[in-house]
């Protein structure tokens, strides 16, 4: 599987999961095949890219520490309480505590698989999906904090609604291009006014609330609202901060395309460097996100194309990688082998969006 932009390029692909709106219909079917009339339509709504069969590795699935159907159904939850509050309602309900329950129970049952969630969402959504990754994320983290359950549900509750209080901000937020510096300055009080909405709960622990406060502080006082350092930050802000990051990183937004997880991973190790984030909790993370996931179309030092089919544990810079294509862009005979630090041409040059049409052209009858 993998995923590849929803282009004229795509007619002909098999959806591997289904696709739903931010209302949670289904608009296809996993096991769809694309047609230009289904890409005009998903373009329509916002969709970048899309989970196909990969056909060169079919067997090829992305681990799923929480599995799709639960972020589905987070998504949902989100989605309905997020619009609860632009209606003057308050955001939390037992179906919030109880997806994050199901969350942390889904985690606890994979605690050895890197966390790298399968993305798939459209303008629409992306709110909403990305409050669900910035929570799962978040918990994964929060196991460096030595937390314990009930802890760490009401860390997942406050990063569920981190951003709640983007809700009052919903133009600049589905703007297209970047925001102005007024924009901007207007956009950073989603903050407060996030804060504002979850403490006004009384079933809700204060914490969660400085989750939504505090998440974009940063250690060196360069942050909003309120410019804190250091341990003035609530220790589950600062774990929420790295989530929202990484995830903004790899996500996108409707202004900025995504970028791969090994930048996201860098773009954390510079933070921390610079004294944005906390080393130790940056460290804990990048060791349990695979900077390559599975499926990622590599060309490597020596030209070759290769795939990535497993990540080995301890060692998420290096996964296993399946060599599909000589530098000729000419197919070979599958052999596997590991990313070596220590050999230039065995390393990745780049990260590609899809695999080049050269190889695809030499498939040959029907990939899928």
């Amino acid at each position: 599987m993998r995923l590849i932009h929803l282009d004229s390029g795509a007619v002909g692909e098999k959806l591997v999961y289904e696709l739903r709106d931010a209302g949670g219909r289904v608009l296809l079917g996993a096991g769809a095949v694309l047609t230009e009339r289904h890409i005009e339509a998903l373009r329509r709504r916002g969709f970048l890219s899309i989970p196909v069969n990969d056909p060169f590795a079919s067997d090829i699935l992305p681990p799923e520490p929480v599995r799709y159907q639960v972020r589905e159904r987070a998504s949902a939850v989100v989605t309905e309480r997020f619009a609860q509050a632009t209606r003057g309602g308050l955001p939390v309900t037992p179906m919030v505590r109880q997806v994050v329950e199901e969350i942390l129970d889904d985690l606890l049952r994979n605690p050895s698989l890197a966390c790298n969630l399968l993305t798939i969402q459209s303008a629409e959504s992306f709110l909403f999906v990305h409050s669900v990754n910035v929570c799962i994320y978040a918990l994964v983290i929060s196991t460096a904090l030595g937390l314990d359950r009930v802890d760490r549900k009401h860390l997942g509750v406050g990063a569920m609604l981190h951003d709640i209080g983007m809700v009052f901000f919903a133009e600049l937020l589905a703007k297209p291009g970047p925001l102005t510096e007024q924009e901007a300055a207007a956009m950073r009080d989603h903050t407060t006014e996030g804060f504002e909405l979850v403490r006004r709960q009384a079933e809700v622990d204060l914490r969660s609330a400085h989750v939504a406060l505090q998440h974009h502080e940063r250690l060196d006082g360069s942050g909003y609202p309120r410019g804190l350092q250091g341990r003035a930050i609530h220790p589950w802000a600062q774990v929420v901060a790295i989530a929202e990051v990484f995830d903004t990183v790899v996500s996108g937004r409707p202004y900025l395309p995504a970028r791969p997880a090994h930048l996201a991973v860098q773009e954390l190790r510079r933070m921390a460097e610079t004294h944005g984030a906390d080393p130790f909790l940056v460290q804990y993370f990048c060791e349990r996100i695979a900077e390559y996931p599975n499926g990622t179309v590599l060309e490597l030092g020596s030209g070759e194309i290769a795939v990535v089919v497993q990540q080995r544990t301890g060692d998420q810079a290096h996964p296993r990688i399946r060599v599909l294509a000589d530098a000729g862009l000419r197919l070979v005979p599958q052999g596997e082998r590991d990313l070596d630090a220590r050999a230039p041409a065995t390393t990745p040059a780049q990260v590609l969006g899809d695999y080049p049409e050269e190889m695809l052209a030499q498939l040959g009858g029907d990939p899928g």
